[in-house]
């Protein structure tokens, strides 16, 4: 008997013997949640009839979303969807992310799942659609405390989602039931800012906005930094790609053997995916640890100059696989560094897809009169131009079809000169 037949049996006798009380419960059941609670989880197996129950979430209760990973990819995805129906149409008011211990997709890489696609028979056409998707997505799953931190930061960065609606961090013990909490929604919950005024209209009480919050200057913005790549000698053959793409130069090639300098490695993984002969492996740290750039001690006035001469507000996230601010590398610059090597050193930025961050830092960098050397690898390369550099005569040539530079400018200008309340510098 097939899986389906099973259920399908299973199924009709439930139907002939299920009680008349559940019958007749069901009729009133409403598809309005009675908790205003909105659920993202894992789809793990170990956490069916076992999450729910050590919540004291029963039926009718709350709204339970679940992919692998309990992940959020993109603005407009499939859980952010599901979050948008279920906040307004059935009338949501708080979201719990929850992850939990020994998560299967911390130990699932892009190149795994390729692999096995291609062994059944999915052709490279297909795959080379999802490809870099696919990479973002699992190559940047390290650890279920960190990948919950991630979400919560994702989901309330989301323009769509309404800012008066907390947004909890969760992590689940599968053997146990024990739940901890990684980040308190309520906690979160702030007055608005003149910035956010001005992009999103209304009288928002959450800090966030595209990309931007409202933390007064300061405060730390800390990264964990969970994984270590290991090398095996044995199997590595010199050929020097994980050097040429290592964010932070934590490898370098010796006697044609990779070698990693722990104290530089940030864990992005990015060596274990391009390894062409599989010889790096991320491993956790027995003791995870924090990178953060403390910003108390410098002038705001000077991180918010700097800021706006690279035309960033200084509470932009210019990062948001790590969610790194403006501020934060501006601060990093005034303190020292030099190039964006280092800035990944002391802030974790460009530790996820490595590639929409470094506009930022460049600008920042020019902006304080600094033009760092491009290191022999593929890193990164040079500025790109910006709207504020297009020719004059190319915005009136492109005036005529119907682009608006000046005034995407003065928008562009008055969101980097933005003050939030409550700051006098």
């Amino acid at each position: 008997m097939t899986a389906l037949e099973q259920m399908l049996a299973v199924n009709q006798d439930f139907v002939q013997n299920v009680s008349e009380d559940f019958t007749l419960a069901a009729e009133t059941v409403s598809k309005v949640p009675r908790k205003k609670l909105a659920i993202l989880t894992c789809m793990d197996t170990r956490l069916v009839e076992f999450l729910e129950p050590a919540l004291g979430i029963k039926r009718e209760d709350a709204v339970v979303i679940k992919n692998a990973g309990n992940t959020v990819t993109s603005s407009f995805e499939a859980t952010i969807r599901s979050l948008l129906i279920a906040i307004f149409e059935l009338g949501i008011q708080e979201i719990m992310v929850i992850g939990h211990e020994d998560c299967g997709v911390a130990h699932s890489t892009a190149q795994e799942i390729i692999r096995k696609m291609c062994r059944r028979g999915i052709s490279y056409d297909a795959i080379k659609m999802i490809k870099d998707e696919l990479e973002t997505w699992l190559d940047n799953f390290h650890h279920p405390h960190e990948n919950v931190c991630q979400v919560v930061e994702k989901i309330k960065n989301n323009p769509l989602i309404p800012m008066d609606v907390p947004i909890h961090g969760l992590i689940f013990e599968p053997h146990t039931g024990q739940i901890s909490t990684l980040v308190n929604g309520y906690q979160e919950l702030t007055d608005s800012s003149l910035l956010q005024s001005l992009i999103r209209g209304g009288e928002p009480k959450r800090d966030r906005g595209l990309g931007l919050v409202n933390k007064k200057g300061g405060e730390k913005s800390m990264k964990l930094i969970s994984l270590k790549a290991v090398v095996d000698r044995d199997k590595c053959i010199g050929c020097s790609i994980c050097s040429k793409i290592c964010p932070s130069l934590a490898i370098a090639i010796t006697e044609k053997k990779a070698n990693v300098k722990e104290s530089d490695c940030r864990g992005c993984g990015g060596c274990e995916q391009r390894c062409p002969v599989y010889a790096i492996k991320m491993v956790k740290l027995a003791e995870p640890y924090t990178v953060s750039v403390d910003i108390s001690d410098i002038p705001y006035d000077q991180i918010a100059s700097l800021c706006v001469k690279a035309k960033l507000n200084p509470e932009q996230i210019i990062c948001y696989c790590t969610t790194t601010r403006a501020e934060e590398v501006a601060g990093a610059i005034l303190k020292g560094a030099r190039t964006p090597e280092e800035l990944s050193r002391d802030t974790g930025i460009r530790m996820g897809c490595k590639v929409e961050c470094i506009q930022p830092i460049l600008r920042l960098l020019k902006a304080a009169d600094i033009v760092p050397e491009r290191p022999k690898g593929y890193q990164w390369y040079g500025l790109t131009p910006t709207i504020w550099d297009i020719p004059e005569n190319v915005k009136a040539k492109y005036n005529e079809r119907g682009f608006y530079f000046e005034e995407d400018i003065k928008l562009l200008d008055k969101v980097a000169n933005a003050k939030p309340e409550g700051r006098k510098s």
